[in-house]
């Protein structure tokens, strides 16, 4: 079976879209048992394309997600953001029943999801409250302790456990200075044995510009991280509760050059709105390539 996909991601996470209606053997409710398997080929990094994910997008916008492991989620943060560039490039835009306002409308397992279009290529999404991980609390901008000291190898860290769809750990800024990624997730994750946690070391540039690292990928981890970074530094009082989160693998100044991201897929604008303590992120999915997996026959195939 020949499968046409895009690769696309956001903050660096990547997914697999795949436009049904150029894969019809894939089209239809008795080809979602297909998913799963198909899924876990395609994501896989050593004969694979490598991936957090695959979107299987419907002609009238009805959307599927499967991890890289072939496990179906009904919410994807970082995929709706994916899809949505997709959509808007191939003129699925609807609009609001006052008909002033363009829309991206998905149907989801969880309901219709709607990101609004804010500009050619950006999209806000809708994250709802943030939680506290530990004791499930809501974070508001007045919460007080959020952080906590973890000790790291003979360093303290400070971090605090946010959950945004997903159970995120942020870590302070200049509290880890000079560890690795690897070392720091490592240590942080033996804290919450059993729990799949996203790692993010935080660096503010600005009250309005924050440099964000990941150590992982999830289906909404780029979307939970950018917004637990901004929550975390907004409570200290090191950001504006309304920032920009970059994504970087390099030296922070060199991530907010301009050049470094042509089609701003690699930053995440968070917005908290106080009184209604809810969370938006505008942002886009950018192109990555596009190409043809074949999975042989026998392989893909529902039991």
């Amino acid at each position: 079976m020949e499968i046409p996909f895009y690769k696309m991601h956001i903050g660096g996470n990547g997914f697999l879209l795949i436009d049904l209606t150029r894969v019809p053997r894939l089209a239809g409710l008795e080809a979602v048992s297909l998913y799963p398997e198909v899924s876990r080929i395609m994501c896989g990094h050593r004969y694979g394309v490598g991936a957090a994910g695959c979107i299987f997008l419907a002609p009238d916008n009805g959307i599927r997600f499967f991890s890289h492991q072939g496990k179906e989620t009904d919410y994807s943060g970082d995929a709706l953001l994916c899809a949505a560039r997709y959509a808007f490039d191939s003129g699925r835009i609807t609009r609001n029943q006052a008909g002033t306002e363009n829309l991206i409308l998905f149907r989801t397992l969880k309901g219709e999801i709607s990101l609004r279009i804010i500009g050619a290529h950006e999209f806000s999404l809708c994250l709802g409250s943030p939680f506290s991980a530990l004791t499930g609390a809501v974070i508001t901008p007045e919460s007080m302790g959020m952080t906590e000291v973890i000790d790291v190898g003979d360093r303290a860290v400070r971090a605090a456990a946010v959950h945004i769809h997903e159970d995120v750990i942020a870590v302070f800024p200049g509290s880890a200075e000079g560890t690795e990624l690897k070392e720091l997730a490592k240590a942080l994750r033996g804290h919450f044995k059993g729990r799949p946690v996203h790692i993010v070391m935080v660096r503010t540039i600005t009250r309005e510009t924050l440099v964000i690292r990941t150590a992982d990928a999830g289906m909404s981890a780029s979307c939970a991280a950018a917004a637990a970074a901004v929550i975390l530094c907004a409570v200290s009082g090191l950001s504006d509760k309304n920032a920009v989160a970059v994504f970087s693998h390099r030296a922070p100044e060199a991530a907010v050059v301009p050049e470094a991201d042509p089609d701003n897929s690699r930053r995440l604008a968070v917005l908290w709105d106080t009184e209604k303590n809810e969370l938006t992120v505008i942002g886009t999915g950018g192109y990555l390539f596009e190409g043809t997996f074949v999975i042989p026959d026998g392989q893909g195939e529902a039991e």
